[in-house]
C-alpha cells in the first residue's frame, strides 16, 4: 500500500544528509477519543527540513544516534533549527527491518 508524502524538493544533498524544501500540504487532525467521528483538514505550510535517511529497526538507541548526527550536521552547515525532531518511518512494522525506511527529519531555517 503506497503512503503519501509531501511534495519536496533537495536543496543540498551530502552523503546521508539533505537538506529538503517541503512544498504546503494538507493534515487531517482527530479528537484524543478514536470513537470521535470529527475530523478536521489543515493546512501545513511549506518548510525547509534538514533529512537523514536510514534502514533499519525502529530502536530508540539508533534514532537517537540518527538525531545526534543530524543535529551536527545542521549545525556545521550553519543552519538554525526551528522545531523539534520529527521521526518519520514509513513502513509498516511487519516489514522486513532491513528494508524499513526511516528518517529523523528537522525543520530549519537558514541564519
Amino acid at each position: 500500500m503506497a503512503i503519501e508524502e509531501p511534495d519536496y524538493t533537495v536543496i543540498e544533498q551530502a552523503e546521508d544528509f539533505e537538506l529538503r524544501q517541503y512544498e504546503p500540504y494538507i493534515v487531517a487532525e482527530t479528537l484524543p477519543e478514536p470513537l470521535d467521528a470529527r475530523v478536521k483538514l489543515k493546512r501545513e505550510p511549506g518548510r525547509l527540513i534538514a533529512a537523514i535517511r536510514y534502514s533499519g529497526t525502529w530502536s530508540k538507541d539508533r534514532y537517537e544516534k540518527k538525531e545526534t548526527r543530524l543535529i551536527s550536521l545542521v549545525e556545521e552547515r550553519g543552519l538554525k533549527a526551528v522545531g523539534e525532531p520529527i521521526f518519520a518511518r514509513y513502513n509498516s512494522p511487519f516489514a522486513l527491518w532491513f528494508l524499513r525506511r526511516n528518517e529523523v527529519l528537522i525543520p530549519v531555517e537558514r541564519n
